[in-house]
């Protein structure tokens, strides 16, 4: 085994810039930190101790200075947190079959700022409507056949009809209804 990592090591790209193509140690650095998948990673901040809770020792990345403010810990005790959120949203996924096997159609294929669309299943219709825009969007989805219950939404809401929804900035809604809606 530790011959094959020596022969992996020889055949490695660094190896190759430096030795076949005769560029610097410097140069082929460079180019790997430029290009490093680790420019996009930080350590998990898993609470707000040193460190974030990633380890006893600081790590080879540093951690991002949000650490104290966004972590698990806190996440796990906010209610309105994205970790609750997608919790949800898996826990829908789980429950909803047509969230999964729907037929899928576009709604709202005109509005560039709103994602819609409709899926299909049985007697099931689950519309989401999302908008990408940092300013309020009025959408009209049509007069539903049947009353669709609101399963999730990133925002607090009163009741809206769908003919009239006005959605305020990157707010997304889901909504479910029996009996095939719109």
């Amino acid at each position: 085994m530790f011959a094959s990592c020596i022969h992996m090591l020889q055949d490695s790209p660094y190896r190759i810039e430096c030795e076949a193509k005769g560029r610097s140690h410097e140069e082929v650095m460079r180019d790997i930190y430029l290009k490093s998948r680790d420019n996009a990673r930080t350590p998990m901040q898993w609470d707000d101790s040193l460190y974030a809770g990633f380890g006893t020792v600081q790590p080879w990345i540093d951690v991002n200075p949000n650490y104290k403010e966004v972590n698990v810990e806190k996440a796990l005790a906010d209610p309105d947190s994205v970790l609750h959120y997608y919790r949800e949203l898996i826990r829908l996924r789980k429950r909803y079959d047509v969230i999964v096997y729907g037929d899928y159609s576009p709604l709202l294929e005109e509005h560039s700022d709103v994602f819609a669309y409709r899926r299909t299943l049985n007697d099931e219709t689950l519309i989401v409507v999302a908008s990408f825009s940092e300013r309020e969007q009025m959408v009209d989805l049509g007069e539903p056949t049947s009353e669709p219950s609101l399963l999730l939404a990133n925002y607090p809401l009163a009741a809206e009809p769908l003919t009239a929804l006005w959605l305020r900035p990157f707010e997304a809604r889901i909504y479910l209804a029996r009996n095939n809606i719109l």
